[in-house]
């Protein structure tokens, strides 16, 4: 820091502030300014006008500036005795030893050393100083300890702990800690059940502990957390019935319980909910119907129910015109897909794959989702209305599954759609000439395209410069092969369980990165091209079998170098390759 100059008074460097009467350091900043603005009102930021001046400056360390080492850090810690704030987010403290973070000043009210890569075990003492309003340890992975499970009744408002190495139970000890407003525990090793003291802290806003081992049935106390905005669960074992700790939660937003053991059904109380913006409660286990309360909450953004064992029909979607991501599939949903999800003008994505819904989808209707990213309908047992032409253009479509959906050929609501990256139309039953404006899609985008199990005779081109996965095997193309140019770009290539004819023509090794490249169950004769030893270097498969092929295989693969590892060139061969020692000359 250009500022501290030893000849200077040290209450004229950067990010140092002093009492003007005695004279004494109270305020250390040297960090980064990532911390939840919390922790500036916690650290006696007087009016707002203050609170916006610290958002502004920053006082990070640039790439080659000297930055404190490891024992003048130390020393630093033990020193500054008279010290209300210390904040030094992001900043290389590495070679600092925890231990002396117990000489703090009993005075500190914020203390946050968040990405510090700071390591070692912390004493449960540091959190225990008596005027302690923000305590903030996140994202030092390599920082351990555990939560004093002593009495506990710091004036702490902030307690960020996320992305550490943290252990242990929840101890009942935090029911004490009355003033907490945030408590952020993402990612860490709590084990055992949240105590049900957590149901005292009357204040809290936000409540994360999701990515623990956390277990057990989530206690009914934390339905006295009337001030919650956001709960997050998400990615623990907790056990029972969806927790029914909604009345009165008029201020939550985010509701995050997804990749757990739930069970039951959903609570109607969800109803209560009027300002949620974001629920998730995918891959869990939870039956029964969805309320249809659920796509009335006028707030809501993101609905994820995915990965259930819901049933029953889909309910209307009348009062959420918010919507912008719907994920239902992989559940037991069945009937048809309502009318008014088509009238959701802010929708980008859209998942009710792997259902039982039947029906037939209308494209025209699909098409009013002018705003649509991501769409995935398949396997179920839709039908869609054939149509050349839709109303509306789809432009901002990127991913589009329609796997399983009865279609009889390209579907109209992918004219014009020029950046899209996926299209999958397996499993359907395509056939006839492929429309000419099939060709103009993507072409700079497309990197997966998928027509297996369809009932094409011909392909004609492939004009996607950036393609990465072709898949048409199982259809009915026939003819010789005679591939236009093909992306070098692509890694795996599947004409498989066709009707080909003539030759494998030696093109087909321009693809120097190919991975994986299938041209078996066809009617190829002639010799085996020599060239693709050429592309040994990135082969991983290559499955020829059941052809007419006939001649040697190039002693290019048994080359160190080679990761080949599956070959398939005759009827019944097979040979599986271990290391780069080949098992054929």
């Amino acid at each position: 820091m250009r500022s501290w100059n030893a000849d200077a008074d040290c209450c004229s460097w950067d990010g140092v502030m002093c009492d003007q009467m005695t004279g004494h350091v109270i305020r250390l900043e040297l960090g980064c300014y990532t911390l939840n603005p919390t922790c500036y009102i916690s650290a006696g930021s007087s009016n707002s006008t203050e609170l916006s001046a610290l958002g502004q400056h920053n006082l990070s360390f640039p790439q080659k500036a000297e930055r404190p080492s490891g024992s003048s850090s130390n020393m630093l810690l033990q020193n500054l005795t008279k010290l209300r704030v210390l904040i030094l987010d992001g900043l290389n403290m590495s070679g600092i030893n925890v231990s002396h973070l117990m000489n703090l000043s009993p005075s500190l009210e914020v203390l946050s050393l968040s990405s510090c890569k700071l390591r070692g075990v912390l004493a449960a003492k540091v959190f225990l100083l008596p005027k302690l309003t923000c305590l903030n340890f996140s994202g030092n992975k390599e920082l351990s300890g555990y939560l004093p499970e002593s009495t506990w009744n710091s004036p702490l408002k902030v307690l960020d702990l996320s992305f550490t190495g943290f252990s242990g139970a929840l101890p009942e000890s935090m029911g004490g800690l009355h003033s907490l407003e945030i408590l952020w525990l993402r990612q860490c090793n709590f084990t055992s059940s949240i105590p049900p003291s957590l149901g005292n802290l009357t204040r809290l806003t936000s409540l994360a502990l999701s990515f623990n081992r956390l277990s057990g049935q989530v206690p009914p106390a934390l339905s006295n957390l009337d001030q919650l905005t956001l709960l997050d669960l998400s990615t623990n074992k907790f056990i029972g019935a969806m927790p029914n700790v909604f009345d009165n939660k008029t201020q939550l937003q985010e509701l995050l319980f997804s990749h757990n053991l739930f069970a039951g059904i959903i609570p109607l109380s969800i109803k209560n909910l009027s300002s949620l913006a974001q629920l998730d409660i995918s891959n869990n286990l939870i039956g029964g119907s969805i309320p249809s309360s659920l796509f009335s909450l006028p707030s809501l953004t993101s609905l994820d129910l995915s990965n259930n064992e819901l049933s029953g029909q889909i309910g209307e979607f009348l009062g959420a015109p918010s919507l912008v991501h719907v994920d239902l599939s992989h559940n037991k949903l069945r009937g048809s897909i309502p009318s008014s999800i088509f009238q959701l003008g802010n929708l980008t994505d859209l998942s009710i794959s792997a259902n039982n819904l039947t029906g037939v989808l209308d494209l025209q209707l699909l098409s009013r989702l002018k705003s649509l990213m991501n769409l995935d309908l398949s396997d179920n047992d839709l039908s869609m209305s054939n149509s050349k032409y839709v109303e509306h253009d789809m432009p901002n479509l990127s991913k589009v599954s329609l796997s399983g959906c009865n279609i009889t050929e390209i579907p109209a609501i992918l004219r014009n759609s020029t950046s899209v990256g996926h299209i999958d139309l397996s499993g359907n039953k395509i056939h006839g000439d492929t429309p000419s404006w099939m060709w103009d899609i993507g072409i700079e985008s497309l990197t997966y395209l998928n027509l297996s199990y369809n009932l094409l005779t011909s392909f004609e081109q492939v004009p996607w410069k950036n393609l990465i996965i072709l898949d048409l095997h199982s259809n009915l193309i026939q003819g010789p092969l005679t591939p236009p140019s093909l992306p070098n770009s692509l890694l795996i290539f599947s004409l498989a369980s066709n009707h080909l004819t003539g030759y494998i023509p030696g093109s087909i090794c321009e693809m120097k990165d190919l991975q994986i490249l299938d041209l078996s169950r066809n009617n190829f004769g002639g010799t085996i091209p020599q060239c693709l030893g050429n592309i040994s270097h990135s082969l991983l498969v290559l499955d020829l079998q059941e052809n007419g092929l006939s001649g040697t295989i190039s002693l290019t693969f048994g080359r160190r170098g080679s990761f080949l590892s599956y070959l398939k060139v005759g009827f019944t061969r097979s040979l599986q390759i271990l290391s780069n020692q080949r098992p054929w000359k």
